[in-house]
């Protein structure tokens, strides 16, 4: 007994060197939560002006990979109507539509005025001096009552902006308005004093370039009303938003990005490559751990690494969070041991 008393730190020392050396393999697992996001969304916003901004997010990267913006002359003539809310759609397929009564009006206007130049052409073509001027004193007409329209809208701008309540680049774009619109009726009446004077060869010419230009106009009007339709850049669900500035998302399915926070002690234990498992309605999912943010995150005060995953699946993930275990490398005793003292003394 005086022998063991004497040795028995040597004899102590011996038996967790033995222990230590002994094969038997620890699970290394951590449990942690995971987070499921779409792996894209189109989030359509509304702009201080008016406007409707579509922007696209990869929520793998955090990166916005597209911005569209649609933007209408008077933002009191538009509307939005969201025609596959809570619905799957498919790449292409027609989620909303902006219309903007402002816009068809003018297109509506022009047509008339294509209308009246194309008689008037004719008249000009055919020699009936009669109604030539006839059809030029209803343009003129028509310029006359544009100009009086204008004008009682234009007092209202005053009024609003004498008020404080418009700004002064609004002001000025109604006051420029009225100048040209009151030099257009000018251009118009010399036009008919021109025609009463006796008709020129050069009117001819002059008549077919505006009817080109305003057809001109008309091109580019539809092909702003076409870029009016929003369109799913991506298979996925259409979400309504109760918000007046977020107006509704379009997430893709099948393809989602897994986030899972892990604690700044505990992410020395995890790589790239490994293993995670979660839960899903009694099926088990297995992923693999594909990056790390670079940037250290602060959830409820505490500090966490944020690793990322890809991943393809049929079922219903995104916008869940769920419990999962990261399957870490096991270690023996041993290399426990070494971590432990490593981590201590800081060595690598």
């Amino acid at each position: 007994m005086d022998i063991v008393k004497k040795y028995k730190w040597i004899l102590i020392l011996v038996c967790c060197f033995v222990i230590a050396l002994i094969p038997i393999k620890i699970p290394n697992n951590i449990i942690a939560f995971v987070k499921i996001l779409p792996a894209k969304e189109l989030i359509a916003i509304k702009g201080s002006n008016g406007q409707i901004i579509n922007h696209i997010v990869n929520n793998f990267t955090g990166i916005v990979e597209d911005v569209k913006t649609i933007q209408v002359d008077r933002e009191d003539f538009a509307s939005l109507k969201l025609i596959n809310e809570n619905l799957n759609v498919e790449k292409g397929d027609t989620v909303a539509i902006f219309t903007s009564s402002h816009t068809n009006f003018i297109i509506e206007e022009i047509k008339g005025q294509i209308s009246e130049y194309e008689k008037l052409l004719n008249s000009q073509l055919s020699g009936e001096k009669s109604s030539i001027i006839a059809g030029q004193e209803k343009i003129y007409e028509m310029s006359k009552i544009t100009y009086a329209n204008q004008e009682a809208i234009f007092k209202r701008t005053v009024s609003l902006y004498n008020s404080k309540l418009i700004s002064v680049e609004e002001y000025d774009l109604a006051k420029n308005l009225l100048v040209k619109l009151k030099l257009d009726e000018e251009k118009e009446y010399q036009n008919l004093l021109a025609l009463k004077s006796g008709l020129k060869v050069e009117d001819i010419s002059i008549t077919r370039d505006k009817i080109n230009y305003l057809k001109k106009q008309m091109e580019i009007l539809k092909n702003r009303v076409s870029d009016y339709n929003i369109t799913a850049p991506f298979d996925g669900v259409v979400s309504g938003i109760s918000s007046l500035d977020t107006l509704f998302t379009i997430s893709e399915i099948n393809s989602y990005v897994a986030l899972i926070p892990i604690e700044l002690e505990k992410s020395n234990f995890i790589k790239v490559g490994q293993n995670v498992t979660f839960s899903v309605a009694n099926h088990n999912i297995k992923i693999n751990i594909d990056e790390v943010d670079t940037k250290i995150q602060f959830i409820n005060g505490k500090k966490y690494v944020v690793f990322k995953s890809m991943l393809i699946t049929d079922k219903n993930l995104f916008n869940s969070i769920y419990n999962c275990t990261i399957i870490g490398k096991e270690s023996t005793i041993l290399t426990i041991l070494i971590d432990k003292f490593n981590s201590i003394f800081s060595f690598s």
